[in-house]
């Protein structure tokens, strides 16, 4: 054999030798990714309730029980939406959750806009439905209330009779008639309050120059927040 062949089997063998040097290494580390992937698997969805049961055992007990109470919580209020849904349906009441940043965790805002529970012109009576309405709300509600705020309305030519820059006389009528309602049906609320709003805030879906504008302008809004935590 020549010595350029020999040289070159020599160069052929020292390369093949170096390559199997890498061979072990690649393995261990496709060994290493692979149990990688296997524990980021095992851990794509944890056990939460196992997790805060530990937790609870390391702080003292303290924190087994938050996600169900938080969940129960959720749940309670589902509850309630439904039912308030159904009591809105019955007597053509409006109900919305509560947006403004001050209001309590949770509440509802509702109107009671509709012809069968407004008031008469000038007047504070209210009708029988109004009265089974808010007889059946505290029921419905059931836990205690942070705060429970009724507001009395105004239709736009009952305001014009009312003086100019003092709190309208038959607006807080309407109000308290209202709160006394809510009371006598069980509400139970640590503040409970009622507002003038005169005609300053009509129905956003009348018009209220319009008979029937006015008609609905003459009506109780509710605000209930609930207990905060």
């Amino acid at each position: 054999m020549s010595a350029r062949r020999r040289r070159g089997a020599r160069s052929a063998g020292s390369t093949r030798a170096k390559e199997a040097l890498w061979a072990p290494t690649f393995a261990d580390l496709a060994a290493l990714l692979l149990g990688l992937f296997a524990l980021l698997v095992a851990l794509h969805e944890p056990d939460l309730e196992r997790f805060a049961a530990l937790r609870a055992e390391h702080d003292g007990g303290s924190g087994a029980s938050a996600p169900r109470d938080e969940r129960a919580g959720q749940e309670s209020r589902a509850r309630l939406r439904e039912r308030l849904a159904a009591w809105s349906r019955a007597h053509g009441a409006r109900v919305a959750a509560l947006r403004d940043e001050n209001a309590a965790t949770s509440g509802v805002w509702i109107e009671l806009g509709s012809p069968a529970l407004c008031f008469a012109p000038g007047s504070a009576e209210p009708s029988e439905a109004l009265r089974v309405a808010l007889a059946e709300l505290p029921t419905l509600i059931g836990a205690e209330l942070g705060r429970a705020e009724i507001g009395g309305h105004l239709s736009a030519d009952e305001s014009a009779h009312e003086t100019p820059g003092a709190e309208a006389e038959l607006a807080v009528a309407r109000a308290e008639v209202g709160l006394a309602l809510l009371r006598a049906g069980g509400l139970a609320a640590r503040s409970e309050s009622r507002a003038s709003y005169a005609a300053a805030f009509p129905p956003a879906d009348a018009d209220p120059l319009t008979p029937e504008g006015r008609s609905a302008a003459r009506r109780l809004t509710l605000r209930l927040e609930e207990e905060a935590p």
